[in-house]
């Protein structure tokens, strides 16, 4: 009965993993090669924005 039990129980494992996934794209926004930086706005106008907007700009 064990014996069974393993194949009975790699057989099944065997056909869940060969179903199809979905592998489409995930939706984006934005255009190519642009970044969106979310903080807020006292950080943005502050030290820490200054540091976020020279890292960016000097590549």
């Amino acid at each position: 009965m064990n014996k069974i039990h393993f194949i009975l129980l790699f057989v099944s494992i065997f056909f869940i993993s060969c179903q199809k996934q979905n592998t489409a794209p995930k939706k984006t926004n934005g255009k190519i090669n642009n970044i969106s930086v979310i903080i807020d706005d006292l950080l943005w106008n502050g030290e820490i924005g200054d540091s976020i907007r020279n890292k960016f700009a000097s590549r």
